[in-house]
Formats: C-alpha cells, structure tokens, sequence
C-alpha cells in the first residue's frame, strides 16, 4: 500500500526516480508477457476489421494488417511505461485498463443500424484502442516507440485525429530483445497537430512526424507526475 513519505525521505525518492527513469532501463521478459497478449489480440483485432470492412466493399491498406517487432515494441512501450508510473507511485496496473472489444463488435449489421463504415471505424478508434494510458487527475497519454537508429518519431494521423491524448510521450527501444526502453522526451497533444505530415501511400498511412530536437525534456513531465505520485508529502494547511 503507498502512502505519503516525510519530506526528506521524498525528496530522497524524487531524486532516486529520476536518476532511474531518465537513463535506459530493462525489464525482464515476464514483465512484457501482458504487453504481448495485448498485442496478439489487438492484430486479431485488425483481421476481424478487414474481414468486416472487405464484405461491405471497403478496401483495407496492407499496413493495417502489417505484424512484425515494430509494432510489438510499442505494445512493449506502453508496458515500460506502466511501470515507470508504478514505480513513481502515480498509478497501479489496474488503474491503467486498456480498452477490449469483444468479437460481437467485429460482426455488427452496420446497414441494420444505419452506419458507414466511417462511424464503425470511429467507434473502433474511441472504443476499441483509446489512449495507451489515461491517468485520474492527470489525463490521458499517447506512447510511441522508435528503433534505436531512428532519428525522428511518427504518430499514425487518422488515430491521432480520431482520438487525441492530452500527451505525447516518446520512447526509444535499443535491444532486439525489446526489453530495454528510455523515456525521451513528450509533447503536449495539441502540439502533434504543428508537426510535420507524411501523405498516405501504398506502403505507409499518413502520419504526423517530428525530430527529437522538438520534443520537451523528460525531465519535466517525470516532474509533473511527481505532482500526483502518492509518495508525495501530505501539504499541511
């Protein structure tokens, strides 16, 4: 159970964190094990989509179906940082529920209840993926992972523009393994919108991109949740 520390123990505490969260950190396999689960279920997810999109006549880009350690490694990501916010005492793993669409949702008569295929899609961003993490007291926030040799970071634009997060938060993977992350920097979410923007093409959907000069230190968002952490001293009136 957390609970309040005394200030000097807090300080102690605040100082430790930092030190730890803002260098690279590697977790162990069996921490990753819900992030895989969550992973195999969200591409189940995406084949149930094209099924139902295709049989209404929609055509389905090939990359809404493309699998692969990309992919995983963001799934990954959100992992890390759940943990990140556990060990700051900012929130526990049930507090920080993805969303789960069972498979009724896939198999719905859109004619039946007068929806295009836009709605669906609509619902399906809102309901079935959500933010990565939604914080009471805080908000809600959007992980993205890049490869160790990446020198800029993407956020898919349909996503972001169906579903928006209060925050942007970046992450690079550096092992194959995709055990080890660093939490580099974030944005604040209506600055996705003055990023840069790649066209959709046959390979690729369009997407928002920045360079990581452009993100804002980690430092200060560690800092904000420390704000709402539960090891934080009780403010006497």
């Amino acid at each position: 159970m957390w609970k309040p520390l005394p200030p000097t123990e807090w300080r102690k505490f605040k100082a430790e964190k930092l030190k730890k969260w803002l260098n690279p950190v590697s977790l162990d396999s069996y921490t990753y094990k819900k992030a895989d689960e969550r992973y195999e279920n969200f591409m189940k997810q995406k084949r149930l989509m094209k099924e139902l999109l295709e049989e209404l006549g929609e055509k389905v880009s090939d990359w809404e179906l493309k699998a692969g350690p990309e992919r995983k490694a963001g799934w990954r990501g959100q992992e890390w940082f759940f943990n990140l916010l556990m060990d700051l005492q900012v929130a526990n793993i049930p507090e920080l529920k993805t969303p789960y669409l069972s498979e009724e949702f896939f198999k719905v008569d859109l004619k039946k209840l007068g929806l295009t295929t836009q709605d669906w899609r609509s619902l399906y961003y809102n309901l079935g993926i959500g933010s990565d993490i939604n914080i009471f007291n805080f908000g809600t926030i959007e992980i993205k992972t890049m490869k160790a040799e990446a020198e800029r970071f993407n956020v898919k634009k349909d996503s972001w523009d169906s579903r928006p997060s209060l925050y942007l938060a970046v992450l690079r993977n550096y092992d194959k393994e995709m055990l080890e992350f660093q939490f580099l920097g974030w944005l604040y979410g209506m600055q996705v919108y003055k990023l840069r923007v790649q066209p959709e093409n046959k390979f690729y959907p369009a997407y928002y991109f920045g360079e990581l000069k452009e993100l804002r230190k980690p430092e200060a968002f560690l800092k904000m949740l420390f704000k709402i952490s539960r090891a934080k001293p009780i403010s006497r009136p």
